[in-house]
């Protein structure tokens, strides 16, 4: 017994602190109210929709602006039916996300029962759930005790809350995010007894479907074991973050671990916002003060605290990034991580500050990776049918095989050639093969068998094998193949001459 008594005590201690604290974060919470009347719209009704309205009159004129700049720089194409309806957020005009949007829309057009909603975890600390603008993307069965959701409302603790505003914010039409179909899952680290560690977040997403994990955060000690960032993305799991917020080169976690996809900071005309560089940045984002949903708290139809506020620097550029992400997804499911991850660096705009003395972009900038982020470029990349190749091996005198791999485009040649971060991605098509087709004489397609590629050739490679009989043989003439990408886009046609036997 006498040993136990520390054990006991200790308890004691915590249980007795606990409630302390709660008490008086309950105090502080009612005393609150008094101010609310003076600080922040009280209360709201929490149906009603009041984004566009929160919204400044020069924030409206910086997305115009925005608008024209970025028709002059990268134009959507024509024929594609982009809304052109105001939101109030200059970023999504950046990167070109409702351009995006159009081209999901016109991808999935008579197929809308196979268009799948990406989820996305969201690791942050005091996140209130409670928002309209979340709560129609929002999937949380671990919600937020009330003591954390009332910390967040009372000291203003909206970071989460913003996070996933911009991710998935479902507009219609309050605050909109830059990926409005996909599922939002918290990871709610302000919790009693929760162990908040790396490897227990990939963990608790990986168990519930989620395909991208935005970690907003930056450390100067490793997180956890780079093996579970390793083992989450060969479970389809990506991480992105952001680095500290600073003008410094630094070492910085998650960022530094493989695999994570890092984001840093620009301003609205595409230049440096002073967030970071180095050899982490993959890739730059809008970051200047951009609305988004805020801590609120619910009581039935109403709510207390303004429903809206403004978040900065790396955090956003990285939750854009994530959408973005979550927008590949949505065009292609079949991706994995590091396909996901090459697309949004393959597919950034090159603004002036790459330029070189003569003109050219360069391929990588240690302050803006490999460009500025862009959503619709990111979900049009592939515009190139897979590479077929076949080989003729007769079996026997009346069976001949014809077989080959199949493998979409690399692009390995937009990649900084001696920038190790990158090597994971080499030899990593952008797209992934659907099926491979052949056809004789006038007969119609019909579809290959697939297997499983053998060999260190590439993961990726599907490998087909096609028999065809004596008579078919008989008849000469060609053998014709094609190749589709999961992108939709077909490979041109392989004529295989078939060998005439004389009897």
């Amino acid at each position: 017994m006498p040993a136990d008594r520390p054990r006991i005590t200790l308890h004691a201690l915590r249980i007795a602190l606990r409630v302390v604290v709660r008490t008086l974060l309950g105090t502080a919470v009612v005393l609150n109210r008094g101010l609310l009347v003076l600080r922040q719209p009280w209360p709201f009704v929490i149906e009603s929709r009041s984004f566009l309205s929160y919204i400044p009159a020069e924030e409206r004129q910086l997305e115009e602006s925005s608008s024209r700049r970025i028709q002059e720089i990268a134009p959507a194409p024509e024929g594609l039916p982009v809304d052109g309806s105001p939101t109030g957020l200059w970023e999504l005009r950046a990167i070109r996300a409702q351009e995006a949007w159009a081209a999901l829309d016109l991808r999935w057009s008579g197929r809308a029962s196979e268009r799948t909603r990406v989820k996305v975890g969201v690791y942050d600390g005091a996140m209130a759930t409670g928002h309209p603008d979340l709560a129609p993307n929002l999937e949380d069965d671990d919600p937020p005790e009330s003591w954390a959701t009332a910390f967040a409302w009372l000291f203003g603790v909206s970071h989460g809350v913003g996070m996933m505003g911009i991710i998935g914010g479902a507009g219609a039409p309050g605050m909109i995010g830059a990926a409005p179909r996909s599922i939002v899952i918290p990871f709610h680290t302000l919790r009693s007894g929760r162990d908040t560690s790396l490897s227990a977040a990939l963990s608790y997403f990986h168990a519930r479907g989620v395909r991208l994990a935005n970690f907003a955060i930056a450390t100067a000690v490793p997180l956890g074991p780079a093996l579970a960032v390793q083992e989450a993305a060969e479970a389809g799991v990506l991480i992105v973050t952001g680095l500290p917020n600073r003008d410094a080169e630094v070492q910085s976690y998650p960022a530094a671990y493989p695999g994570v996809v890092t984001a840093s900071g620009v301003d609205n005309k595409d230049e440096p916002a002073g967030f970071g560089w180095g050899d982490l940045v993959d890739v730059a984002a809008a970051v200047v003060g951009m609305p988004t949903t805020a801590a609120v708290l619910r009581f039935g139809p109403l709510g207390l605290g303004a429903p809206y506020g403004r978040q900065c620097c790396n955090s956003v550029a990285s939750a854009l990034t994530t959408a973005v992400a979550a927008l590949i997804l949505e065009s292609d499911p079949s991706l994995t991580s590091a396909q996901v991850e090459k697309r949004i660096k393959l597919s950034a705009r090159k603004p002036a500050g790459m330029l070189d003395a003569q003109g050219r972009p360069v391929r990588w900038h240690p302050r803006l990776g490999y460009g500025v982020l862009d959503a619709y470029g990111a979900v049009t990349l592939d515009q190139i049918g897979p590479d077929l190749q076949t080989s003729v091996i007769p079996e026997g005198r009346e069976v001949l095989l014809i077989t080959g791999p199949a493998i979409d485009d690399i692009l390995d040649t937009y990649l900084q050639p001696s920038r190790a971060r990158d090597d994971h991605l080499r030899g990593v098509p952008t797209s992934n093969i659907a099926t491979v087709e052949y056809r004789t004489g006038l007969a119609g397609w019909q579809a290959a068998p697939l297997e499983p590629a053998r060999g260190p050739a590439s993961r990726y490679a599907r490998t087909f094998a096609i028999r065809i009989d004596g008579a078919v043989m008989r008849l000469g003439g060609t053998i014709e193949l094609r190749a589709w990408d999961t992108a939709g886009n077909v490979s041109p046609i392989v004529s295989v001459p078939v060998i005439v036997r004389r009897h």
